[in-house]
């Protein structure tokens, strides 16, 4: 709310609501790549979580970073086996790597490197 005082203007935020940080609760199958904070008592976050846990097992955990279970931190297990708990509040970093095969026609050739490292 903005009002005219005497003496100058006073600006309240009393009972207005913002997010300082925004976290993804939706996942682009795509890019998933993006910071995560799922209520895992919710079922629409579940949702969610699946595909990214189906990442993260092929990708041995690397696919996960910054893991947390109600603010403690955890590491994905390498095997790629992991339940999550049916309650708390799991947040994460997702990152998709896509490799490029060594036949790939689009990959620069080494020349061409060099001659944009010389011009950075």
């Amino acid at each position: 709310a903005l009002k005219q005082e005497q003496g100058g203007v006073n600006v309240s935020i009393t009972n207005c609501g913002f997010d300082l940080v925004s976290h993804r609760v939706e996942a682009d199958e795509l890019n998933p790549t993006g910071h995560y904070a799922l209520d895992l008592g919710n079922e629409r976050h579940r949702e969610v979580l699946a595909p990214l846990l189906e990442l993260a097992a092929e990708e041995g955990g690397d696919a996960w970073r910054n893991e947390r279970i109600n603010g403690k931190r955890f590491s994905f297990p390498e095997d790629g086996t992991w339940t999550p708990p049916d309650e708390g509040l799991l947040e994460m970093d997702v990152v998709k790597t896509v490799p490029v095969a060594d036949d790939d026609d689009s990959a620069m050739i080494s020349q061409d490197f060099d001659r944009l490292i010389g011009q950075v």
